[in-house]
């Protein structure tokens, strides 16, 4: 029985679809797929269901803040399916990318999550660009910054982190951030003190 309807056409991709996390960010100990892996993956479905996919970005202002709209638009010529994301551009750019490579990085984060919606992927916790996150994503506790003190997070130590995040204050660290960062630092000095015990026996 062929399949004919795009609303078919696209559960037969969303069962079918595995795009592995094939990217690994060292800081934040956990993997990652991005746009391009997405877009590599389902091409050779796409074109065995004779369907095209578009990607499209609008810029909003949103309480005074920059982002990127990416819309995933799948359709057979006739009749289509849209799936809309956003993904907050940063106050200031990242080291060694002027502003055009930011908006760029931006848009490649955006769409991502909507084509993780359209294919209905599951990214879990995880991000390929801690910065350029979703509005609605949980952000650090009082809890969790008083744990990384506790760990030997000083301030300047807490700076560094938010840096690495590209974020302008510790604060704007997400939830999930944070957590990858205490379990880390946990594990850390789970081996120091192994070690030290080793050396002492």
């Amino acid at each position: 029985m062929s399949i004919t309807n795009i609303y078919e056409k696209l559960v037969d991709i969303q069962s079918k679809l595995k795009v592995e996390k094939s990217k690994h960010n060292d800081f934040g100990g956990f993997d990652y797929r991005s746009c391009e892996d997405i877009l590599q993956a389902v091409k050779p479905m796409l074109n065995e269901h004779k369907l095209a996919l578009l990607l499209l970005d609008e810029l909003e202002c949103v309480e005074n803040r920059s982002y990127i709209k990416a819309t995933a638009i799948l359709t057979d010529g006739e009749s289509e399916i849209k799936v809309s994301a956003l993904a907050r551009e940063p106050e200031k750019p990242k080291a060694k990318m002027d502003e055009s490579q930011t908006t760029g990085s931006t848009s490649s984060y955006a769409r991502k999550y909507a084509l993780n919606g359209l294919f209905a992927l599951d990214d879990g916790e995880d991000s390929d660009n801690p910065n350029l996150r979703p509005r609605e994503e949980k952000l650090i506790t009082k809890e969790q910054i008083d744990e990384l003190r506790k760990l030997g997070f000083d301030d300047k130590r807490l700076e560094s982190m938010a840096k690495y995040y590209k974020v302008e204050n510790v604060k704007d660290i997400t939830f999930a951030q944070a957590e990858q960062t205490i379990k880390k630092q946990k594990k850390v000095i789970e081996m120091a003190n192994k070690e030290s015990d080793n050396g002492q026996a």
